[in-house]
């Protein structure tokens, strides 16, 4: 059952179990053990029919690559695009470029699709994130801009009714789309005609506690707050915009200025193990243009990596209706542009992945795992950081911890800069 997907903690949160169970036997809650939405299950209404576990990505990830250098990075594609949205507001108040709006707006306008799937924050003060099947341009504009926060997307499935032979697309993680993927092979998703999946490139999700260190950084009373409009939004890199009672602007915090090793360190569990972080199921993956011939745009610019005959058409088409504008790309740019992210994947997850399975603790199974080689250099710097995120979280969460640590360092910089003098003295 999806329980041990939980108490192994390989659970994404991404929603699918609950999305399909044909008895409604779960429903995803917020675990701060987990840092992510998991799978309550009721068991007076299960059936035990295990079709949780069959679309579980948490458990296993299907792969789409092959040998070939660029792909083995990038998933499967067949052309890479650098663009942005044509509205100069979809791009301003999106985030990079504002790429996955402007495609779900003409979906819904030019394609007469039923919906697109997507995260909204909740609007009551509270710090968590609800699906949303959006059918106007309206509804578009609640889920626009970065959510570094979990979502159970998926689960959305169970609580909306779709049309027979009707057309939806679904934009999340590579998680949801894997998720969504497997789901979309068994009988609750047959009757739909068309699934468009838009994949976001992930560098990890972040926990709840990961916001709520930023009220605590920047002193805001969590009380005070009315709703998160968006962690990335008014231009690139772009800022959180929070909504609040006590201020008649909303605060607005620069994106480097809250992405910090305390922000960061809220990473769940089950990120530390994906080795899936491009989306490479989906029909179009989009992500930051992080180059460095783009550093003075500040207005925004996606990597978009076109998976499928469909994504390519969709691509096209949407910049024929003058919805979005877009320049083929060399998929090494498209590469270079994530560096962050293979480091992360080289580094860290690897690593870890590896030490992990030879520990024998459950991992994901991934087609590929028997390929990956890394050394014990590697493993030991990778339990290092995974320490130090240890340390940042309980920093992070006690005043008391964060002067002790902070303290602690400020001598070992001392020590080390008085050993300095002492040796030119010498």
């Amino acid at each position: 059952m999806i329980e041990r997907a939980v108490k192994s903690r390989l659970c994404s949160g991404c929603g699918t179990c609950a999305g399909i169970c044909p008895t409604k036997a779960l429903t995803m809650r917020y675990s701060y053990k987990n840092r992510t939405y998991t799978p309550s299950l009721n068991k007076s209404l299960c059936n035990r029919c295990t079709l949780c576990e069959k679309v579980c990505p948490g458990i296993a990830i299907q792969n789409a690559s092959n040998d070939d250098k660029n792909i083995a990075k990038l998933g499967n594609f067949i052309k890479c695009y650098l663009g942005f949205a044509n509205d100069k507001n979809i791009r301003h108040d999106a985030t990079s470029g504002g790429i996955a709006t402007a495609l779900s707006l003409f979906l819904l306008k030019h394609e007469k699709f039923e919906g697109v799937i997507g995260t909204r924050m909740v609007e009551d003060g509270s710090l968590d994130t609800e699906p949303v099947l959006c059918k106007n341009s309206k509804d578009l504009q609640t889920i626009m801009g970065s959510k570094y926060f979990p979502s159970a997307i998926n689960s959305i499935f169970s609580k909306i009714t779709l049309k027979e032979n009707g057309k939806i697309a679904l934009l999340g993680l590579p998680c949801h789309v894997q998720g969504i993927a497997k789901a979309a092979m068994l009988h609750p998703l047959n009757k739909l005609s068309e699934l468009v999946t838009i994949a976001l490139l992930c560098g990890g999700m972040k926990g709840k506690q990961a916001t709520e260190w930023v009220f605590k950084k920047f002193k805001i009373q969590p009380e005070t707050m009315l709703k998160i409009a968006t962690y990335r939004g008014d231009g690139f890199p772009g800022k959180m915009i929070i909504v609040t009672k006590n201020t008649p602007e909303p605060i607005r915090i620069k994106f480097l200025d809250f992405w910090d090793d305390y922000f960061t360190s809220w990473r769940p569990w089950r990120c530390s193990l994906c080795l899936e972080r491009t989306g490479c199921l989906a029909d179009i993956s989009i992500g930051d243009a992080w180059l460095p011939e783009l550093k003075d745009e500040t207005e925004g610019v996606s990597v978009i990596i076109a998976r499928t005959r469909k994504g390519v058409d969709l691509i096209d088409q949407a910049a024929r209706a003058g919805f979005i504008k877009i320049a083929q790309a060399d998929p090494r740019t498209i590469i270079r542009s994530q560096e962050g992210l293979w480091n992360d994947i080289e580094d860290e997850v690897k690593p870890v992945y590896v030490f992990e399975k030879k520990m024998h603790k459950k991992v994901p199974h991934y087609d590929f795992e028997n390929d990956i080689q890394v050394n014990w250099k590697k493993i030991i710097k990778a339990r290092k950081t995974l320490l130090k995120m240890s340390v940042n979280r309980m920093m992070s969460r006690s005043q008391f911890v964060y002067n002790a640590v902070r303290f602690l360092i400020l001598c070992k910089n001392a020590v080390r800069h008085n050993q300095c003098l002492l040796f030119f003295v010498l």
